[in-house]
C-alpha cells in the first residue's frame, strides 16, 4: 500500500467502512450484557469505589479510597469513571428502599462499564489502523474481527479497569509510532504517540513504555539493520530529518506525563509505593508466579489459536530471514528477489508494483524486512520483560491484544493466499480452528446444562443469611462455575440442546461456504463468538461467581442501618472487600483500635477480620455481634453499636 493509496479518500472510505461495521457489531452485541454482572471483579471494584469516593466529595487531583490516599495507581481511569457517573445515580444507590437501590446499581454498572466498552471499541479502530499500516486492508479487517471476538477482549473489555485505559492508549501509540517509522510521517506519528503514551502513563505508569515505545524502537533497529544489509536504500527523506519530531515528541511526553507524579511525590511519601507497584516486590504475600504464566495468551486468543500459532511461525521466520540471507547472499547490497526500493523509515510499497504474482503482505519477497514483524516485537518484547517480574496477572496481557490479533490475522492471511488450492497444512489448520469453534460454541450450552442439581433450592432466609453453612466438598467446587446460586444448571435442556444443534448446523454450513467464499471463515467465527458471549453471560450472571460475594452483607447493613457509620478494624490495615464499599456507597475508614471510635448519634458498624486458623475477634465494649461473612478461607465479623436513647 503506497502513501498515495493510503491518502486516497475513496480507497480509505472503502477500507474503513467495513471496519466500522465490525466494530459497531461488537458494541451492539456486548453492550446489552454490561449490566448482567454485579461488581464482582476486584480491579474494577477498586476503580469504581475510588470514583464513588470522588463523587461523594473526595479529592479529584489525588484520589482517595476508603479515606486513604490511593497513589498506587495513577488517576486517569478514576477521573474518567467519576466524570461519567451521574449525580442522580449516586443519590439512587443511597436510597433506603432496596428496589430503588438495586435500580441505581444497574445504572451505576452501565455508567461505569459503557465507557470501558467504548474505549475498547476505539482500541479496535487503532488495531485497524496499525494492521493497515503494517499489511494492508485485508489484514486490517481480519485483525479487527479477531480482536473483537477473542476471549481476552470479551472477558476484560467490559470492565471499568485501569488495564482498559492503559490498553487503549498503548494501542493508539503503537499505531502512531508505526505511522512515523513505516510511513515516514514523523511529525504526526511521534508527537501523537507522545500524547497517547502520556495518557497511558497516567493510566498505569511506566509499563506503557515497555509495551509500546521499547518494542517499536527495537523493531526500528532490526528493520534498519535488515534494509542496510539487503537493500539499496533509496528514500527522499534522510533518516536524520526525523530526529527533530522525535525529540519534540519526547519533550511532549515528559511535559504531559510527569507533572502529576512530581506533584504527588512532593506532597506525599509515595516513592516506596511506586517502587512496589512497578517491581511488584513485596506487593503481596504469595510465592512468585511461574515464569510461563503468560503462555495463557494462547488460551486468551481462542478460538483463533491455530492461526495465532501459524502467524507466530511465519513472523518468526521473517524476523530471522535477513540473517539467513546474509549467510547465503554473496553481496549484502543486492536487491531481494522482487526488486524495488525500501528503507527502514520509508513508506510501504504495494507488492504488485514489483512482483507479477503479488504477495498480500508487503516485503516478504523483497530484500527488506516485513513490516508486520512489528506485531511480533509488540508481543514478545513486553512478555519477556514482564515475565521477569514477580507478579504476573493475566489481565496484564490486555495491552498486547492488538498485536496478538494481528499475528493471528497474519496466520489467516497465509491460509487465504492458498485458499483456491488448499495444501495439507491449510486443511490441518482450518480443521483445528473449526474444532476450537465447536468446543466453545457447541460445548458451552451442553456443559452448562449437564451440571447435576444435587442441591435443593434454599429458602429466602437461607440465601440471605451469611451464617448458614455453605455447600462444601470437591464435588461442589468442581461444578460451582456452571451452577446458578440455587444449585441448578445454567441452562435448561430445552434450551441447551436445540442451541447446540443449531450452532453445529451453522458451523457445518460455514465450513461448506468457506470453499465458495474465502471470507466465510472469519465472518462466521466473528458472528458465532458474539452470539456465544451473550449465551455465556446469561449463564454466568446467574452463578455464584457472577455475583458480588459480600453484597448481601452490604445490603443487610443498608437496610437495617441506612445512615450508619462504618469502620474497618483489619489487623493489618487492609481495606474490607471492595464490593462492600461499593454497595454501601460510603467511606469505610480504618481504625487501629476500635475502642478509640467515639460514640455517635448514628448507628455504627465495625468490620473485623478473622484470619484462617486464628481465634474469632471479640466484640469491643459496647458493641454487639451482627453477622459473620465467610470470604475465601477467612471470616469478616460485623459488630454494631446503636446510639443510646436520651
Amino acid at each position: 500500500m503506497t502513501e498515495a493509496e493510503a491518502l486516497d479518500p475513496e480507497r480509505s472510505a472503502r477500507a474503513w467502512l467495513p471496519a466500522m461495521l465490525l466494530i459497531a457489531a461488537v458494541f451492539a452485541w456486548v453492550a446489552p450484557t454490561l449490566c448482567w454482572l454485579e461488581f464482582n471483579n476486584t480491579p474494577e471494584n477498586l476503580n469504581v469505589a475510588t470514583a464513588q469516593e470522588m463523587r461523594r466529595g473526595g479529592p479529584w487531583l489525588v484520589p482517595n479510597l476508603q479515606g486513604e490516599l490511593r497513589a498506587a495507581k495513577p488517576p486517569l481511569a478514576a477521573w474518567i469513571t467519576a466524570a461519567l457517573i451521574r449525580p442522580e445515580t449516586m443519590k439512587t444507590i443511597s436510597s433506603p428502599d432496596a428496589l430503588t437501590r438495586n435500580r441505581g446499581f444497574i445504572e451505576l454498572e452501565w455508567e461505569t462499564r459503557c465507557p470501558a466498552l467504548v474505549a475498547m471499541c476505539i482500541l479496535l479502530v487503532a488495531v485497524f489502523g496499525l494492521a493497515r499500516t503494517l499489511g494492508g486492508d485485508t489484514l486490517a479487517l481480519v485483525s479487527v474481527a479477531i480482536c473483537g471476538t477473542n476471549f481476552m477482549f470479551l472477558r476484560f473489555g467490559r470492565l471499568s479497569t485501569t488495564d482498559v485505559q492503559l490498553s487503549l492508549w498503548v494501542s493508539i501509540a503503537d499505531w502512531l509510532l508505526a505511522i512515523a517509522i513505516i510511513r515516514g510521517r514523523a511529525w504526526v506519528g511521534f508527537i501523537g504517540a507522545a500524547i497517547a503514551l502520556s495518557l497511558a502513563m497516567l493510566a498505569k505508569g511506566p509499563v506503557c513504555l515497555v509495551q509500546s515505545a521499547l518494542p517499536v524502537a527495537l523493531f526500528a533497529l532490526w528493520r534498519g539493520w535488515s534494509n542496510r544489509r539487503h537493500t539499496l536504500v533509496a528514500t527522499d527523506e534522510k533518516p536524520r530529518s526525523r530526529k527533530l519530531p522525535l525529540a519534540i515528541g519526547i519533550v511532549v511526553f515528559f511535559a504531559l506525563a510527569t507533572p502529576w507524579f512530581i506533584y504527588v511525590a512532593m506532597k506525599h511519601d509515595v516513592i516506596h509505593i511506586w517502587y512496589t507497584e512497578v517491581t511488584r516486590v513485596h506487593a503481596r504475600d504469595l510465592p512468585p508466579d511461574p515464569w510461563y504464566m503468560y503462555f495463557v495468551i494462547f488460551a486468551y486468543i481462542a478460538p483463533w489459536i491455530a492461526f495465532f500459532v501459524v502467524g507466530l511461525i511465519v513472523l518468526t521466520q521473517e524476523t530471522f530471514a535477513p540473517a539467513r540471507r546474509a549467510m547465503l547472499s554473496p553481496s549484502p547490497g543486492t536487491r531481494g528477489d522482487g526488486g524495488g526500493e525500501g528503507s527502514s523509515l520509508g513508506a510501504i510499497d504495494h507488492p504488485s508494483q514489483h512482483n507479477p504474482h503479488p504477495n498480500p503482505l508487503p516485503g516478504r519477497e523483497r530484500g527488506e524486512g516485513a513490516n508486520d514483524v512489528l506485531a511480533l516485537f509488540l508481543v514478545v518484547v513486553p512478555i519477556v520483560i514482564m515475565s521477569c517480574v514477580r507478579d504476573k496477572e493475566d489481565r496484564y496481557l490486555l495491552p498486547m491484544i492488538g498485536p496478538v490479533s494481528i499475528i493471528a490475522a497474519r496466520g489467516v492471511m497465509e491460509h487465504l493466499k492458498s485458499w483456491a488450492r488448499w495444501k495439507w497444512e491449510d486443511t490441518l489448520v482450518v480443521a483445528l480452528h473449526w474444532l476450537a469453534v465447536v468446543v466453545i460454541v457447541v460445548g458451552l450450552p451442553i456443559i452448562g446444562s449437564l451440571t447435576s442439581n444435587n442441591a435443593q433450592p434454599k429458602s429466602a432466609d437461607q440465601v440471605s443469611s451469611v451464617l448458614q453453612p455453605e455447600q462444601s466438598g470437591k464435588q461442589a467446587e468442581r461444578f460451582a462455575a456452571f451452577k446458578r446460586v440455587d444449585g441448578s444448571p445454567w441452562y435448561e435442556k430445552e434450551f441447551a440442546y436445540p442451541a447446540a444443534f443449531t450452532a453445529l448446523v451453522l458451523i457445518g454450513f460455514a465450513i461448506y461456504l468457506h470453499r465458495i467464499w474465502r471470507g466465510t471463515l472469519v465472518l462466521a467465527t466473528f458472528m458465532l463468538m458474539l452470539i456465544t458471549q451473550v449465551i455465556f453471560m446469561a449463564g454466568y450472571a446467574q452463578s455464584k461467581l457472577g455475583h458480588a460475594e459480600t453484597r448481601p452483607l452490604a445490603e443487610g447493613i443498608a437496610s437495617l442501618y441506612p445512615d450508619a457509620e462504618v469502620y474497618n478494624a483489619h489487623p493489618e490495615g487492609k481495606r474490607p472487600p471492595s464490593d462492600v464499599g461499593i454497595y454501601l456507597n460510603r467511606t469505610i475508614p480504618w481504625v487501629e483500635n476500635p475502642e478509640t471510635i467515639a460514640p455517635s448519634s448514628k448507628p455504627q458498624i465495625l468490620l473485623m477480620l478473622q484470619n484462617a486458623g486464628e481465634a474469632a475477634p471479640k466484640a469491643p465494649p459496647g458493641w454487639d455481634l451482627l453477622d459473620v461473612k465467610p470470604r475465601d478461607k477467612d471470616f469478616w465479623y460485623v459488630f454494631v453499636r446503636t446510639p443510646k436513647e436520651g
